[in-house]
């Protein structure tokens, strides 16, 4: 599990609840240090925020695609627009969360993408 969010309080947030949850998680500040961290073979799923500096949550999937990548991927945003959402939607998308949002739900989309990829 994997949470790529610029924000400190929402990534530390974040990977307290995955953990409170049972779900082992690590947090990465960019798109570019989760890319160079090289963790998405063997990751679960990535919380993405939608808006960072640099490379957006947008970009991160279309760089992930190209490598043809699988990783299942979640965004969440301060900012919701309804055109990012149907643009990640329709590229893959598991799941588009506008902050604040409810982490039951966040949690059961977690849960359903670790179950699922436990059956494949």
């Amino acid at each position: 599990m994997c949470v790529v969010d610029d924000d400190d309080s929402v990534r530390e947030s974040l990977i307290g609840l995955l953990g409170s949850a049972g779900f082992a998680a690590e947090a990465f500040s960019s798109a570019e240090s989760f890319l160079a961290a090289d963790v998405r073979q063997h990751a679960a799923c990535a919380i993405v925020d939608v808006m960072m500096p640099h490379m957006t949550g947008p970009q991160l999937q279309q760089v992930l695609a190209s490598e043809g990548a699988l990783l299942p991927l979640i965004f969440i945003t301060g900012e919701p627009r309804e055109e990012v959402r149907e643009g990640v939607m329709r590229a893959g998308a598991e799941a588009f969360f506008a902050k604040p949002f409810d982490e039951d739900e966040l949690l059961e989309t977690v849960a359903d993408i670790v179950r699922r990829r436990g059956a494949e």
